[in-house]
């Protein structure tokens, strides 16, 4: 069978960009993937092409909005919805598969919907969907949100969704927004090999390698710099986690949206800027998107999730695999990876307070670290 694959991102260090590279290489093993649609060009990111599976053809069409990234976000969005919506983009600025290249199409992601637009309207293809998010969060376009109705239009192809979340997948079928697509469970799951050789390398000469603190007790927070990551509640606790931890560093990991046009940017910005021109900037890094960013959770003592929407998060398996205490916020599919009270602590969304005590309470009890990682990692082990 002649498989199109689309996946927004390949090269990025987020849980759907490396969804994106398993996929594909599962979809290599049981199928010829005649075409890859993507934005990303791995050979110029974090992650190069040779690292991938081989496909027949690799298209990388170019966001037309990138071009006047720096002229401001207004006009940005503004030419970038027109071509998009009104299907210029695939006529004019890229060559794109055709239904005669492939027998089905497989979608990493409702925000790569957009690159496949022309193989789903004509509807000789069956398309699979895999869906990350909840469906109060329907991305339709890279770094956009839109409304049910965008989403559905560019999904009249779409025959089947696959869910990385039990709850999410219950929260689409309860939500009357699915229009008879079938459905199917497809849990997040981490490079397995990769997780278990770092798992196994030395806490203090990572961090010698890494330049982290040798004596510090060090919390992660492994995510984009997004609103809905929530890495803000983290900033607004500060004090109080170093009044109640003097010897806390906290480090922020993952790819800081702080250009012109990205989504959250202004958000992003400001939040790096209060952190590197406050009184705890010493104590509190910004260090962007890293390559080896599964070292550095590996270097910490703890990590801390305070998502506000997610599906299920990549980066609590790969905690769960590499005995990482875990504090999260127990929203969407969380729960399903972390139980509350065993494997980790949960927190009301936004509940500040009680987020600060729960981290407080882990690092000052190793052996309560020693239980929760012992039975995150049988729980990963068993049930992922």
């Amino acid at each position: 069978m002649k498989v199109v694959y689309a996946n927004v991102h390949f090269g990025a260090r987020h849980g759907e960009a490396i969804a994106g590279q398993h996929i594909l290489r599962a979809l290599n093993a049981v199928a010829t993937v005649s075409a890859v649609v993507s934005y990303d060009r791995p050979e110029r990111k974090v992650l190069r092409r040779d690292e991938l599976p081989p496909a027949e053809k690799w298209y990388f069409p170019r966001p037309p909005g990138k071009l006047l990234r720096r002229r401001g976000r207004g006009l940005k969005r503004w030419l970038d919805n027109l071509l998009r919506y009104r299907g210029w983009r695939r006529r004019f600025f890229a060559p794109y598969p055709t239904s005669r290249t492939c027998e089905a199409i497989v979608i990493n992601g409702g925000s790569a919907l957009h690159l496949c637009e022309s193989l789903l309207s004509d509807r000789s293809c069956p398309a699979l969907l895999v869906v990350h998010a909840p469906a109060r969060r329907l991305s339709a376009g890279p770094r956009q949100e839109q409304g049910a109705d965008t989403f559905f239009r560019r999904a009249r192809g779409v025959k089947a969704l696959a869910f990385v979340s039990r709850k999410v997948e219950k929260d689409w079928l309860e939500s009357g927004l699915l229009q008879g697509q079938s459905t199917y469970y497809l849990p997040n799951c981490c490079d397995e090999e990769e997780v278990t050789r770092i798992a196994e390398l030395d806490r203090a000469d990572l961090r010698r390698r890494l330049g982290l603190p040798l004596e510090r007790e060090i919390v992660i927070c492994l995510a984009g710099v997004l609103e809905r990551k929530g890495q803000d509640l983290v900033v607004s606790q500060l004090e109080s986690l170093l009044r109640q931890r003097p010897n806390l560093h906290v480090i922020f990991v993952g790819r800081i949206n702080d250009h012109w046009g990205a989504f959250d940017d202004r958000w992003s910005r400001d939040l790096v800027e209060q952190v590197e021109s406050g009184d705890y900037s010493e104590r509190c890094r910004f260090l962007g998107e890293k390559p080896d960013a599964l070292e550095y959770l590996r270097s910490s003592d703890l990590l801390v999730l305070p998502s506000r929407r997610e599906a299920l998060p990549l980066v609590l398996l790969e905690a769960m695999a590499m005995r990482v205490p875990i504090v999260a916020s127990e929203i969407d599919g969380i729960p399903e990876a972390v139980v509350d009270g065993e494997t980790g602590i949960l927190f009301e969304m936004d509940d500040a307070a009680a987020m600060t005590d729960a981290i407080v309470r882990l690092l000052a009890s190793s052996e309560l670290r020693e239980q929760m990682t012992s039975k995150g990692h049988q729980r990963y082990w068993t049930s992922f």
